[in-house]
C-alpha cells in the first residue's frame, strides 16, 4: 500500500532522510525503529504531506502523494497518531474523538466509531466530558490513538507510541494495538525496539537518515547486532 523509493527530505540545509527505501503491505504492520534524531519522525511528517521531499516518490497504492497536502492524504485513507499526541487541549474527549472523524466516510459511522474506541480504551468514556489537557500522558495517548482511529483509516501511521510514558501504561497500549492491526495497515515509528519487535510482521532499521537493516522483525529481535545495539543485551 505504500512504497517509498530513494526519498531525500531537506529541514532548512539539513539533509535529513538520505535515499530512504520501503514498503508496506496491505494489513501488514511494519515498524521503522532506531535511536531519537535519525529521521523517523520527518519520515512519518513527509508520509502525511507537512513536508515536501527534496528527490525520491511516495506513493500510496501506486498514486504519487508527495506533491499532496496533508488534508489530501487523509482523504485517502491515512491517519496519524502524532508524536508527542498534540490532542486538543481545550475541547473534550468527545469533542477531541469528533475532530477524529473528518472524511465522509467517518462522519457517517461516528456512533460507531466511539463505541469501538471507547471500548478499546474504557477510561476515555470516564472521562469524556473532560477537557484533553487535564489528563494523564497515558490517558492522552489513548486519545490521541482514539482520534486517529475515528477516522476510519485504511492506514494508521503512529509516532513514538511509547515516547513519555510509564511501562505500565507502554504495554497495556501495545496489548491494545494487537487489535487495531487486525482492521488495517499499520506503520509504526519508535524508539522502544524490543516492544515494537515484538508488535509488528516486518521492520526497518534507520541510523542518521538511512535504510541500515531490514527483515522480519522475529529475526531482527534474536540479532545479536540488534540486541547489542539497542537493548543492550
Amino acid at each position: 500500500m505504500i512504497e517509498v523509493r530513494d526519498l531525500h527530505v531537506f529541514i532548512g540545509e539539513n539533509r535529513v532522510l538520505q535515499g530512504v527505501s520501503f514498503g508496506v503491505r496491505e494489513k501488514e504492520t511494519v515498524a521503522v525503529v532506531g535511536a531519537n534524531g535519525v529521521g523517523k519522525t520527518t519520515l512519518i511528517r513527509t508520509l502525511m504531506g507537512l513536508l515536501k521531499p527534496a528527490q525520491g516518490v511516495v506513493s500510496l497504492n501506486g498514486t504519487d502523494i508527495g506533491p499532496l497536502a496533508p488534508h489530501q492524504v487523509v482523504q485517502l485513507g491515512v491517519a496519524c497518531v502524532p508524536e508527542g499526541r498534540r490532542v486538543f487541549k481545550d475541547l473534550t474527549v468527545k469533542e477531541n474523538l469528533e475532530m477524529g472523524a473528518y472524511r465522509k466516510e467517518a462522519r457517517a459511522r461516528m456512533a460507531k466509531s466511539m463505541e469501538w474506541v471507547t471500548a478499546m480504551f474504557p477510561v476515555l468514556r470516564q472521562r469524556w466530558n473532560q477537557r484533553a489537557g487535564t489528563l494523564s500522558g497515558g490517558e492522552q495517548q489513548m486519545l490521541a490513538i482514539g482520534r486517529a482511529l475515528m477516522a476510519r483509516p485504511n492506514i494508521l501511521l503512529i509516532d513514538e507510541l511509547s515516547l513519555g510514558l510509564a511501562p505500565l501504561v507502554v504495554k497495556e497500549i501495545f496489548e491494545q494495538l494487537r487489535e487495531i492491526r487486525r482492521r488495517m495497515t499499520v506503520l509504526l515509528v519508535e524508539q522502544n525496539v524490543e516492544m515494537t519487535l515484538k508488535n509488528s510482521d516486518r521492520a526497518y532499521v534507520m541510523e542518521t537518515g538511512r535504510i541500515v537493516r531490514e527483515g522480519p522483525s522475529a529475526e531482527l529481535l534474536h540479532d545479536p547486532k540488534i540486541r547489542e545495539a539497542y537493548l543492550g543485551l
